[in-house]
């Protein structure tokens, strides 16, 4: 396409540099073409076509103009917009995926037929506090990794043991494994000195490992323990849970600066599947990957 219009120009350019070329000879000033009208008679007629400066300079432009404007609208408008609907469609079908979280609490998961009704993500549950280890979580890796599903875990945070134990405790339990989603700080529990523990949970953990750490939370608990928190919470990814049974209605109104995630529904609140779950329902984007960050 570039070089069509480079073409455009460069045949334009050489037309006005030859009727410029004639003027200089004398030639433009007036110029008659004669043209015969039959070869029995010697007769003929004169056509007289008068250029001068004044004609070739406007000509030039308004075809130069003519040419560029026909190659705007049947080439490079076209094209504009086709990547326009492209990305669009790269935007509803990327940022949108389905996926579910579980923990030791869920029993008897069907994992394939999640993974056939499209559900692509699944965090699980790794540690609590500063001891506790889920001990499904391995199975529920291992299947979740053998159907073509990325995989995150989470570390549900408590106040009965220091923030840096329990981002110890957690760190020790996910290093072995190979994660396609960012880990997870689950913050579902308000006590005194939650930031602080929040913010020294992130310090831990980042000494720890260069992956980005994430929090969950509740829309309500955001804006009734968090909404003057420190800016280094607020630039957190945040998966977000608010039970109102459509993706990404009612979510993302608060200083989070990167909503990767809405739970949007669960057993307890609206009844939906995905396949024959029935449990933790969410929708993520893109930002939530690894590979992302």
């Amino acid at each position: 396409m570039l070089r069509v219009i480079i073409g455009i120009l460069l045949v334009a350019a050489i037309f006005c540099a030859v009727l410029l070329k004639l003027k200089n000879k004398g030639i433009t000033e007036k110029l008659n073409l004669d043209i015969s009208e039959t070869e029995e008679t010697n007769e003929s007629s004169k056509l007289k076509f008068f250029i001068n400066k004044k004609v070739i300079i406007p000509f030039c432009s308004i075809g130069i103009l003519v040419a560029f404007c026909t190659t705007l609208s049947k080439v490079i408008v076209p094209k504009a917009v086709n990547r326009i609907i492209q990305a669009e469609n790269r935007t509803n079908s990327d940022g949108q995926i389905k996926g579910i979280n579980l923990s030791n609490n869920d029993k008897n998961v069907d994992l394939n037929s999640v993974a056939k009704a499209g559900g692509e993500y699944v965090y699980l549950k790794a540690t609590e506090g500063a001891t506790f280890k889920d001990s499904d979580m391995d199975a529920y890796y291992q299947e979740s990794k053998k159907l073509g599903m990325k995989v995150g875990a989470y570390h549900y945070l408590v106040s009965t043991s220091s923030p840096e134990e329990q981002a110890r405790n957690f760190y020790n339990m996910i290093s072995k494994y190979d994660w396609d989603l960012i880990p997870m700080l689950d913050t579902e529990v308000y006590f005194d000195g939650l930031e602080d523990y929040i913010k020294r949970f992130k310090d831990e953990f980042n000494r720890l490992s260069s992956l980005k750490l994430g929090i969950y939370t509740y829309t309500s608990f955001i804006n009734k323990y968090l909404n003057n928190a420190d800016k280094e919470i607020y630039n957190m990814p945040l998966w977000e849970a608010n039970y109102n049974g459509k993706p990404w209605n009612g979510v993302g109104k608060n200083k989070f600066v990167n909503l990767v995630g809405h739970q949007y529904s669960t057993d307890q609140h609206i009844k939906e599947y995905i396949g024959n779950f029935n449990g933790d329902i969410n929708e993520f984007n893109d930002k939530i990957l690894i590979s992302n960050e």
